[in-house]
């Protein structure tokens, strides 16, 4: 099965079904963080339909979800969220209150039904398996539906790259359970911004392979510039990037610099310091936006 989703949508809010028993809104809320905004998901195939992510408390957003729910005579049974971000998070208590269903979430914070790895989603009518993908965050959660359907929050993106506010080596162990999860032929994923993902097994091998690459640089910056920061290392990896995602680069070196000094006992003194200096979380800029 090909899923069907022309991207960018042509408007946001609009209900568009997109096979493996999804619904797609595209979220109103565009900006630099949140590339074309975030992707709302509608799943289930039978009479209930759970709503992943609303991702803005926009009332025309809420009323196009439940609108959506509707129209396909599902009845919304919770809200669940891939991940407490707030371009993910805003809208669920709204929504949960207007329709009175629970929030399922592993954020302690934000969770009426509290999720981990392995649970299952058959109590609100869904036949899903949760899995837990520590590394974009810490409550990063997958939901993994029947032939090979996964919706991935900001794990995977379609098109882009998310960051890692967590840890380096938790966000390489959650791509790595991923990929026999869909190794299947007709695998997609259901990503929390951009496409739908056609070949998740390849763009899972693609980037781990990137991120691997990334700590190779890193390395390789260290032993020859031992008295950096993150914050000039991050300014000669990413050249480019534009002020606004600036300290996402500075949490990535540093998420680096972190995995190298657990990853390669026995350092050498001088590699011990270079890395820990640029694991420093005091070298750290003012906001948390994101980058590759």
């Amino acid at each position: 099965m090909v899923p069907q989703l022309r991207w960018p949508p042509r408007a946001v809010s609009v209900p568009t079904a997109v096979g493996g028993g999804a619904i797609h809104l595209l979220a109103p809320n565009s900006d630099e963080w949140t590339y074309e905004g975030t992707n709302t998901w509608l799943l289930g195939s039978g009479q209930s339909v759970i709503v992943v992510d609303p991702g803005t408390s926009d009332p025309s957003h809420l009323l196009a979800i439940q609108h959506a729910a509707a129209e396909s005579g599902q009845s919304i049974t919770a809200v669940l969220l891939t991940h407490d971000h707030e371009d993910h998070s805003d809208g669920a208590r709204e929504l949960a209150g207007i329709v009175n269903v629970p929030i399922i979430a592993n954020s302690a914070h934000w969770a009426d039904v509290r999720v981990d790895d392995g649970d299952v989603l058959d109590d609100f009518g869904l036949d899903a398996v949760v899995i837990h993908t520590p590394g974009h965050s810490d409550d990063s959660i997958c939901v993994l539906l029947p032939h090979g359907v996964l919706v991935t929050g900001d794990t995977i993106l379609g098109g882009h790259s998310s960051g890692i506010y967590g840890r380096f080596r938790d966000f390489l162990s959650s791509l790595e359970r991923l990929l026999p999860l869909v190794a299947a032929p007709g695998s997609f994923a259901l990503p929390g911004h951009g496409h739908v993902v056609v070949d998740p097994h390849e763009t899972i091998k693609r980037l781990i392979a990137h991120r691997l690459r990334r700590a190779d640089q890193v390395r390789d910056l260290a032993m020859r510039h031992p008295n950096a920061t993150a914050t000039e290392l991050a300014a000669q990896m990413y050249p480019s990037t534009t002020l606004f995602h600036r300290p996402s680069a500075v949490q990535m070196v540093q998420a680096i610099a972190t995995y190298l000094l657990e990853a390669d006992p026995p350092l050498t003194s001088a590699a011990h310091n270079a890395l820990g200096r640029l694991a420093d979380t005091r070298d750290q800029l003012t906001t948390d936006k994101g980058v590759t």
